[in-house]
């Protein structure tokens, strides 16, 4: 049976954890908190509408919510395309045509930090630890901006496009490559979704 990152038996199986960090929380990676349960849960999602969903989350596990965009650098008033229709597909890079929704975005400035940044002398982060980074198109971005956090970090989730979804994102290869240089290599593609191309989803 193909692994699932809706397998909370199959992510456990992955390593030891106890904080998990969710960059991109939206609605929330419930098998993989599932997986961890009692683990130290940091939430971390800058995108208007997704609060209700967070505060529930937080009232279920041992966690804390940071409302900052993740990057390379700090910026106090960084540029979300937020997407009014489908807020998961909201992001810090412009989408390319072949996944424009259609709809007309809102320029949001939001804070934003790296990784390293925000973790700095936080007690409430304890090694070993997983990353989870769903952030349409600047996943690279976030990788550069958290490289003493990846030093106490077992294993990191990602979702990488493998098409040219978004401006300035760099190729799955040159992610790959970047994740080697910080030490990590490929374990799994533990779920493939195709892109819809009359309404830019996937």
């Amino acid at each position: 049976m193909k692994p699932s990152d809706r397998d909370p038996e199959y992510l456990r199986a992955l390593g030891t954890v106890k904080t998990v960090i969710d960059i991109g929380v939206a609605d929330g990676t419930l098998a993989l908190y599932a997986a961890f349960p009692d683990a130290h849960l940091v939430l971390i999602d800058p995108t208007p509408g997704y609060r209700d969903s967070i505060d529930a989350i937080s009232r279920q596990y041992k966690s804390k919510y940071l409302p900052f965009a993740v990057g390379d650098r700090d910026a106090d008033n960084q540029i979300m395309y937020v997407e009014p229709v489908i807020r998961r597909k909201s992001s810090l890079r412009t989408r390319t045509p072949l996944t424009k929704t259609g709809d007309a975005v809102i320029e949001t400035p939001v804070p934003m930090r790296t990784l390293d940044t925000l973790l700095h002398g936080d007690d409430f982060v304890v090694a070993p630890i997983c990353i989870k980074i769903d952030v349409e198109g600047y996943e690279a971005a976030v990788i550069e901006g958290a490289r003493q956090t990846l030093q106490r970090t077992q294993f990191v989730i990602v979702e990488v496009s493998v098409a040219a979804r978004f401006h300035g994102s760099p190729t799955f290869a040159e992610f790959i490559a970047l994740m080697s240089h910080m030490g990590f290599a490929l374990f799994d593609i533990i779920r493939i979704r195709k892109l819809d191309r009359r309404s830019g989803r996937a």
